[in-house]
């Protein structure tokens, strides 16, 4: 079962230069109501000049004199480091569905940060152990987001309007967390991310606070920011609802004036990245036949060929025509993974069978090939055994499906194997090849690993045989 995580944000600029709330009384009445609609609301702070939590939660905590500013919808929260503003029971506001959580609140940047580090918005942390970080670039470039999955990676979160982040506007701003992947929304848009995180609230210590834009995590700093409506939902929500809520604020037009601007940037991406595609196809090169090199004895050694997808994870094939390191669970590190591997046998009429591994490491009872001989031309890694004992020529090859300028069908998550055997001899030669795979779903190799009640089927469709 193939499991697909998502986190999406979602921010909403608001031109400000107003001494009154941007939202009369009854746009934000529409809006509460609509957070509080949803049945998985954890905590909701209007920040209305209280530390009140509105959904009658957890509650927020201050050791020092709390101050406030005209908000969005009524008050804003000030953030200061000498007051910061905390949730010690911050871990109840995820809820009992693991990743599957939301936070949505509005922020602006009073005046630019100085120096050169970054300024948070949200931190769920304890000491340097982070569960989830959000805040914004120093240079106001874009948003940043860190998670405890992999906490030293950064993800830049740009803006889809191919904007900064303005000082003295009102943004809407909601992380989404129910899947692996980070998503990235203006005023409901999609933006683009640089980095590799992923979702915010599986890993990280368990107990930890939660601060308002304020923390103790190195390398970050508290800014002059005002926050307000900060609400945290058990479970993910959708685009079209985080929609709805911008809508319930009477926020129609700015959304579809958002949306001519996105559109318009969308329009220009597609015209520069048309052209770039059309000099690419007229480039003889693209498809001029090369010429292979071909590898060999000590040479073999360097080989680390990669095969899966563009996206969906990898097997590492060695010079032995070994699938060495399995990286299809989103690991780093490079994992082997035990009884997986392909073998021949051969018999001549008459002859006696002759077995051997599909490469040049023996493997359980089965000894391997004295040699073989490799080349590749990506996406094919190609592997011609030598063994005199064996009637017939074998040559294993492997590759996914990699279609220049296709990127859906060059990111199935797959790994094809074709065996060809050729006979060399003047008699008939009967050949079987088994193929033997390991269920990885769930199990760590060399760590006592468990398989977590994994079933493997056999199912016959049509003319094939396949393994589920």
């Amino acid at each position: 079962m193939k499991l697909k995580k998502t986190i999406g944000v979602v921010l909403l600029g608001v031109a400000t230069g107003f001494a009154a709330p941007l939202w009369a009384a009854g746009q934000s009445d529409g809006y509460a109501k609509a957070v509080k609609a949803h049945p998985e609301l954890r905590g909701y702070w209007p920040f209305d000049g209280t530390l009140a939590n509105a959904a009658d939660t957890v509650k927020a905590e201050s050791g020092g004199t709390v101050s406030y500013a005209a908000g969005v919808l009524g008050k804003a929260l000030k953030v200061d480091s000498k007051s910061p503003v905390s949730v010690p029971a911050a871990d109840k506001l995820r809820g009992g569905k693991g990743s599957r959580a939301t936070v949505e609140l509005f922020f602006k940047v009073v005046s630019a940060p100085t120096g050169n580090q970054d300024v948070v918005l949200l931190a769920h942390a304890q000491g340097q152990q982070i569960r989830y970080l959000l805040g914004i670039k120093n240079d106001l470039s874009a948003l940043i987001y860190r998670g405890g999955q992999n906490p030293s990676v950064l993800t830049t979160i740009e803006l889809p309007t191919d904007q900064p982040v303005e000082v003295g506007r009102w943004y809407h701003l909601a992380v989404t967390s129910y899947d692996l992947d980070l998503r990235a929304y203006v005023d409901g848009f999609e933006c683009a991310l640089t980095g590799g995180a992923f979702e915010f609230t599986r890993n990280g210590p368990n107990k930890s606070p939660l601060t308002f834009g304020t923390t103790a995590l190195k390398g970050l700093r508290t800014g002059d920011i005002l926050l307000d409506e900060v609400a945290f939902y058990a479970e993910g929500l959708t685009q079209a609802q985080i929609q709805e809520h911008i809508k319930a604020a009477g926020l129609e037009k700015q959304l579809a004036a958002t949306g001519e601007i996105v559109a318009k940037v969308a329009a220009e991406r597609d015209a520069v990245r048309a052209r770039k595609q059309a000099a690419m196809l007229a480039d003889p090169a693209l498809t001029a036949p090369g010429q292979p090199r071909v590898y060999e004895g000590e040479n073999l050694e360097a080989i680390a060929f990669q095969v899966g997808g563009i996206g969906a994870g990898s097997i590492q094939f060695n010079g032995k025509a070994e699938p060495a390191f399995w990286q299809i669970a989103k690991n780093f590190e490079e994992m082997g993974l035990g009884d997986s591997f392909l073998a021949v046998r051969a018999q001549s009429k008459g002859g006696t069978p002759i077995v051997r591994a599909l490469q040049t490491e023996a493997v359980g009872p089965f000894a391997a090939m004295p040699s073989l001989k490799f080349e590749g031309e990506y996406p094919f890694a190609k592997y011609r055994f030598e063994e005199p004992a064996l009637p017939v020529e074998v040559e294993l090859e492997v590759f996914n499906p990699l279609i220049p300028m296709d990127l859906k069908n060059s990111a199935i998550p797959c790994a094809i194997y074709t065996v060809t055997a050729k006979n060399t001899s003047s008699s008939p030669v009967t050949v079987d090849v088994l193929a033997a795979q390991k269920n990885a779903l769930g199990y760590a190799e060399g760590k006592g690993g468990k398989f977590g009640q994994n079933l493997n089927e056999v199912v016959k469709k049509g003319g094939a045989t396949m393994l589920h």
